[in-house]
């Protein structure tokens, strides 16, 4: 698999450490748990790119209670690579801001948006997808969505239903699909119909696309990100720009801001071993 140009990846880093307390709190979530071994979550996050992503490349956000322990568990990244957001403002700013970072230092790249509270256990076959959706992403100068190939009837994750096969990646040979629709956390009834019908993924969250790309979308869709987005890119001085500017930003999630908008969105089904760790508790 030729190795992706100028890739760059952002680690959203932001929970608020609800879904297991009392052992997570707010400066430690889940992220910032041990659960599997010694290592925590967001450490197997930046640990499974590597190969893949250089270090200096890995943005990661989180928050002003978070920021000092997630510096302390991530010694190998620049210091000035771990930002803290200075207000919650759901995902589609924080993907905004990383995208400004990014612009700012190659306005061609192409970017990588991962959680880090999820378990992956397979990284080569991971890493192998991720190259192959960025590879779609340049190529068709699309959207690119990382879906897992279900193995039950899960109601409580959304799902992505996959349509026709429009490229095979170079080396993998992964199956790149138009995306029909997404589909909402279903019944227990409707998510077996989805996995029978073997034309859905589960929605991981993962999305792949170019900073050109995701400006335009954002430009059609949600101008006020993209002025963000040129404002960041552009700035002399980007802490003060975040700082002003972001707590004005309006409270959207990136699926209603620009996933349920965007023209066009393709999906790479992947089978890695995966699990939104603690997302079958919402």
């Amino acid at each position: 698999m030729p190795q992706p140009r100028n890739l760059y990846a952002l680690i959203l880093a932001g929970g608020s450490g609800s879904r297991f307390w009392p052992l997570s709190r707010n400066a430690r979530p889940k992220q910032l748990l041990s659960l599997f071994d010694n290592e925590t979550l967001i450490e197997k996050a930046i640990n499974r790119l590597e190969g893949l992503v250089p270090t200096e490349n890995i943005l990661v956000l989180t928050n002003e209670a978070q920021l000092d322990a997630v510096r302390a568990v991530l010694p190998q990244l620049p210091e000035e690579n771990i930002v803290a957001e200075p207000a919650r403002r759901d995902t589609a700013p924080a993907i905004a801001l990383a995208a400004g970072w990014i612009a700012a230092r190659n306005p061609e790249a192409t970017m990588l948006v991962l959680p880090a509270d999820q378990l992956v256990l397979k990284d080569a076959a991971f890493r192998e997808v991720l190259a192959a959706a960025a590879w779609a992403a340049e190529k068709e100068e699309a959207i690119v969505t990382l879906g897992i190939k279900p193995d039950w009837a899960c109601p409580s994750y959304g799902y992505i239903e996959r349509g026709d096969i429009i490229a095979e990646a170079p080396g993998s040979g992964a199956a790149v699909r138009e995306v029909t629709t997404f589909r909402e956390k279903p019944s227990v009834e409707t998510a077996q119909s989805y996995l029978e019908s073997g034309r859905f993924s589960w929605n991981a969250g993962i999305f792949v696309w170019t900073v050109p790309t995701l400006t335009r979308e954002l430009s059609q869709n949600c101008p006020q990100l993209a002025s963000f987005v040129a404002e960041l890119r552009d700035s002399s001085d980007f802490a003060a720009t975040v700082t002003e500017k972001f707590p004005g930003l309006d409270k959207i999630s990136i699926d209603f801001a620009l996933m349920e908008k965007a023209g066009r969105i393709l999906n790479i089904e992947a089978e890695v071993g995966w699990d939104d760790v603690g997302g079958w508790l919402s």
